[in-house]
């Protein structure tokens, strides 16, 4: 009975970390998508800054 204990135990322990696994991948991925969210908003406000950097520059230059 002890073994058939110990086997139950040991396979509950395993689900539960697989599970863990699978809840560190998704909050990877989600890490992931943010860091792709803020590259992409970087670019658009680097984009935005050239843009009034040429509008101040033709503003002057007129």
């Amino acid at each position: 009975m002890y073994g058939h204990n110990v086997a139950v135990r040991n396979r509950a322990i395993e689900a539960a970390r697989a599970v863990k696994r699978e809840a560190l991948a998704a909050e990877r991925a989600a890490l992931t998508a943010d860091q792709n969210t803020l590259a992409v908003a970087r670019e658009a406000l680097a984009a935005e800054h050239a843009a009034f950097q040429a509008q101040a520059a033709a503003a002057h230059y007129y």
